[in-house]
């Protein structure tokens, strides 16, 4: 089955056109699929970040410093291993 898709024009300078021109040349792609991918890694990117706040801010409320997740990650996983 076919994806819908949505047209989307946006502006930008000429010197960043030409380095995503060059770009999805080198990747042996077209402008738009260079974009798309782009544009998903960008979005992946921000939601990691987004993740990454809520889990210091959640570590902070709990008292959990950075060094104690090496200790924690081993307890979570001796724990799921005796599980199994």
């Amino acid at each position: 089955m076919e994806q819908a898709s949505e047209k989307i024009t946006f502006t930008a300078p000429a010197e960043l056109a030409a380095k995503i021109n060059e770009a999805a040349e080198a990747d042996g792609c077209s402008r738009s699929e260079f974009l798309r991918k782009a544009m998903d890694k960008y979005i992946r990117d921000l939601r990691w970040e987004e993740n990454l706040r809520y889990g210091r801010k959640k570590a902070r409320e709990l008292g959990i410093r950075p060094e104690d997740v090496d200790d924690i990650v081993h307890e979570v996983r001796d724990e799921m291993w005796r599980e199994q």
